[in-house]
């Protein structure tokens, strides 16, 4: 009588692991002393590059420097002024950020990539007409 495929599998894989061989022990080594030092600068980059990756992020930002110049403001008052105007720095360039972020978006033909429906490229047309436009539209209705 034949046998099934899973017995015919079921034994192939009995033989393969009889005659692997045994697995190899890992090494595990003691921390060396005379190990890399840390970049901590390059640390500190990497930290407020990522404090200020999104313009939601560096509302974030302004926000705890904000609140820590305010409960700094107990003790140490002139070093509180400096972190809030820290704060306000990184909600001023947030808020450029936004806007101009904002601005490229609305611009024709400023998106990166086509937009794609079902495999195929469509045009979109613009989602929100000039601020000269929308005037215009206005005085229309009036009229």
């Amino acid at each position: 009588m034949p046998k099934s495929w899973q017995d015919e599998v079921k034994e192939i894989l009995d033989r393969a692991e009889a005659s692997a061989p045994p697995p190899k022990r890992r090494v595990v080594r003691a921390p060396q002393p005379n190990r890399r030092r840390r970049n901590y600068v390059e640390l500190l980059g990497r930290w407020i590059m990522s404090r200020v990756s999104t313009t939601g992020e560096m509302l974030v930002t302004a926000a705890v420097l904000v609140v820590v110049a305010l409960f700094l403001s107990i003790f140490l008052r002139q070093f509180a002024s400096i972190v809030a105007v820290a704060g306000a720095v990184v909600f001023a360039a947030a808020l450029v950020r936004g806007i101009m972020e904002r601005r490229s978006a609305r611009s024709p033909g400023s998106r990166g990539s086509p937009v794609m429906w079902r495999g195929r490229v469509i045009e979109l047309p613009d989602q929100r007409p000039s601020l000269r436009q929308r005037l215009r539209d206005v005085l229309r209705r009036r009229r």
